[in-house]
């Protein structure tokens, strides 16, 4: 069975809803980047450690994922989460052994 549409064959009612709807567009927003200053201090808040500290991790981490990435518009997302993580063993081991 072929699935192909005809508009002439359907009733005026079903095609209304396979054509472009008439109105405004939706507007398109420019994405607007992470803020990365909220992101250090969250992480830095999160896990009781000095915001240069935090700022030093967040920053090699998230230059480390974009070295490969074709896609750089989550590599915050990665980024935290790297960050959250390492900062996690440091706390679990404080002495760094």
């Amino acid at each position: 069975m072929c699935w192909r549409t005809d508009l002439a064959a359907m009733p005026r009612y079903g095609r209304r809803n396979l054509t472009r709807a008439a109105g405004p567009e939706m507007p398109t927003h420019p994405e607007k980047p992470p803020d990365q200053s909220r992101i250090v201090a969250f992480l830095a808040k999160e896990s009781q450690v000095p915001l240069a500290d935090v700022a030093r991790i967040y920053e090699a981490e998230r230059a480390e994922l974009a070295l490969g990435a074709r896609v750089t518009k989550y590599l915050h997302i990665f980024a935290i989460r790297n960050a959250q993580e390492i900062l996690r063993k440091q706390s679990a081991d404080p002495q760094g052994t």
